[in-house]
C-alpha cells in the first residue's frame, strides 16, 4: 500500500479517548478535514489526526489505508482509547462510550448489510491485545484482499468474526446516523454526511 503522512495534527490531554481520522487532497476532503478539526477543537477532546499522501490509490483503496491508520493509532499510544469518526462526521452531542467493551461498532441496516455487517464511519476502539489482534487482521486484509465495493466494512466483518476473544458491543444507530439507513431519529449524536458517496462517484 503506497501511503505517506503528509500532515499530522494532535491535541493532548492526560486522560480520555482519543479522537482521530485522516483525509486526503482528493476532492473536498480538506474542507471536511478543517471542520473535523474545529469540531474537535470546539469539543475540547483529545484528537489525532493526518493528512495522508495515498498517491494512485481507487477510492475503495483510500477507504483500506483506515485500518492501517487505526493500527498505527493503537501502536503509538498505548493505553488510550481511540474513536475513529469520519473525516465527513458532524457530532451533535458527544455520547457514552462502552464501559467494558473491546470494540463498539454500528451495525448496518438489513438493507445494506450485503456490503457488511458493520459501519465504519464511527468506530470504539479499547486499546487491549484482543482490539489489537481484530485491527491488525483488518489491516492484513484490506492490504492483500481483491477490492470491491464497500470492501472496507466487509473486511472489518471478517476481522471480528476471526476474534473469539473480542468483546463487542453493538452501539445504537443514534452514535452515527447516516441518510437513508435509518429512520430519523429523534436524537442523534454523530450524523455521517456521506460526502465520501460523491467522491466515489465522481
Amino acid at each position: 500500500m503506497s501511503v505517506s503522512i503528509e500532515t499530522v495534527y494532535a491535541h493532548s490531554a492526560p486522560k480520555g479517548p482519543v479522537y482521530t481520522t485522516f483525509w486526503t487532497q482528493h476532492g473536498t476532503y480538506p474542507e471536511h478535514g478543517e471542520a473535523w478539526l474545529e469540531q474537535m477543537k470546539a469539543l475540547g477532546v483529545p484528537y489525532r489526526a493526518a493528512l495522508i499522501e495515498t498517491e494512485d490509490l481507487t477510492w475503495c483503496g483510500r477507504c483500506r489505508v483506515k485500518a492501517w491508520w487505526l493500527t498505527l493509532c493503537l501502536l503509538t499510544m498505548p493505553g488510550r482509547e481511540v474513536i475513529w469518526l469520519d473525516v465527513d462526521s458532524v457530532v451533535e452531542d458527544l455520547p457514552p462510550w462502552p464501559e467494558w467493551a473491546d470494540m463498539g461498532l454500528v451495525e448496518q441496516p438489513v438493507k445494506w448489510q450485503r456490503n457488511g455487517r458493520f459501519m465504519a464511519g464511527v468506530l470504539f476502539l479499547r486499546n487491549t491485545e484482543t482490539t489489537r489482534r481484530v485491527v491488525d487482521r483488518w489491516a492484513y486484509l484490506c492490504e492483500t484482499e481483491p477490492e470491491d465495493y464497500s470492501c472496507d466494512m466487509n473486511l472489518l466483518e471478517r476481522a471480528v468474526h476471526g476474534e473469539r476473544d473480542l468483546n463487542l458491543e453493538c452501539l445504537s444507530p443514534t452514535y452515527y446516523h447516516v441518510p437513508d439507513a435509518y429512520d430519523e431519529p429523534e436524537h442523534r449524536y454523530i450524523y455521517g454526511t456521506q460526502a465520501s458517496r460523491v467522491e466515489r462517484d465522481r
